[in-house]
């Protein structure tokens, strides 16, 4: 047998049927006689082998060389290709039971295969084993250690020498710690003590000065001002009295009379009130009636004037009833158009006060 190793550049493809209704021991016959020859021949024998499972072989493996072109496009038939790998596990297994005789059943098991092929160009070419696969992992675990640690030594030495820089910088707080800083002087000190404040203040009182010397010059004069303004408002208040003192006797008159007709108009005005509950009714014949409640001001009410609007336009009187009649029947003309319908409240002094307007369909007329 060829001794085979792992070339990690070397074409690899694969294909795998799962669940195949094969027994694992049957699959194995045909497996075995493919393991390890060219593509193109076990595609041949598969092609004319008389077992069942031969027919689904044959799709697998084409299946893997299509996958291998499909990888590698230079590869140009089955030819160049060697099955290096054929594998057949156990697949789901499904339990039924035959009826026996005496209430007995027997088990029968109905096993399936999980077969997987490996094609590759190269015929010594094997798949590394886990264990391999665990050395290489184990191998580059500590190729990467030892770079982060040769990394890690830099990094170390900046850290030495940080603790010298802390302490450094513990020495520097101490001695600030130790500077003493003289107390800062008031304002009152600090007015007192400058040498500049002087100057300042001199230069201050200056104008204050100035303002003092000249401040008895308006003072006087606003004095002069208001005396001046007082003989005058005097002089004023004389002439006023000596030219309205006839006028003052006679207004008493006309006051009292212009009062006492102002209170009469208002108590007048005071008085005058609009219908109330203004409302229509059907009164069986075609028509509606008026009705209305008398206002709480039946002084001085003569009547009510009852009035009529076709269609939106001027209102025009029907009748004018006595102050005792509180209703009022009107016809219905025709259905077409609208009446809107106004009721007034007439009093003595010709005052007229409008009640709550409303409409009804329909012309109205007296």
């Amino acid at each position: 047998m060829p001794k085979t190793t792992f070339n990690p550049d070397a074409l690899v493809a694969r294909a795998v049927l799962k669940e195949t209704r094969t027994t694992p021991q049957k699959a194995r016959r045909v497996v075995n006689i493919i393991r390890g020859v060219r593509a193109d021949t076990a595609l041949t024998t598969l092609k004319f082998a008389n077992q069942e499972i031969a027919g689904e072989l044959y799709t697998l493996l084409a299946s893997a060389v299509a996958n291998a072109k499909q990888k590698n496009p230079a590869i140009r038939d089955a030819s160049e290709l060697w099955v290096t790998e054929a594998l057949v596990d156990e697949g789901v297994t499904m339990k039924r039971y035959r009826p026996r005789a005496q209430g007995r059943g027997y088990q029968i098991l109905k096993r399936s295969s999980q077969i997987s092929v490996v094609l590759s160009d190269d015929k010594n070419y094997r798949p590394i084993s886990k264990a391999e696969a665990r050395k290489l992992a184990k191998a580059a675990a500590e190729s990467s250690a030892v770079a982060e640690e040769v990394s890690e030594k830099p990094a170390k030495k900046a850290a030495a020498k940080r603790p010298a820089t802390k302490k450094v910088a513990a020495a520097t707080k101490v001695d600030a710690a130790k500077i003493q800083i003289p107390p800062v002087p008031s304002r009152s000190t600090a007015a007192v003590t400058s040498t500049p404040a002087p100057v300042k203040a001199a230069a201050a009182s200056t104008p204050s000065a100035a303002v003092k010397k000249s401040s008895p010059t308006p003072l006087i004069l606003v004095v002069v001002g208001i005396v001046v303004l007082a003989i005058f408002a005097l002089s004023n208040k004389s002439s006023d009295n000596a030219a309205t003192s006839p006028k003052a006797s006679e207004s008493p008159s006309a006051s009292a009379s212009v009062s006492a007709s102002a209170s009469s108009s208002s108590a007048t005005l005071a008085a005058h009130e609009a219908p109330m509950s203004f409302v229509a009714i059907n009164n069986g014949n075609g028509g509606v009636t008026l009705r209305w409640k008398a206002p709480s001001a039946v002084d001085g009410l003569t009547g009510y004037s009852v009035s009529v609007s076709y269609n939106a336009k001027d209102f025009t009187e029907v009748s004018t009833v006595a102050a005792d009649v509180l209703s009022f029947d009107i016809a219905m003309a025709s259905d077409e158009g609208g009446t809107q319908f106004l009721l007034q409240s007439v009093y003595s002094d010709g005052t007229k006060v409008d009640a709550k307007k409303f409409s009804l369909k329909g012309k109205y007329h007296n």
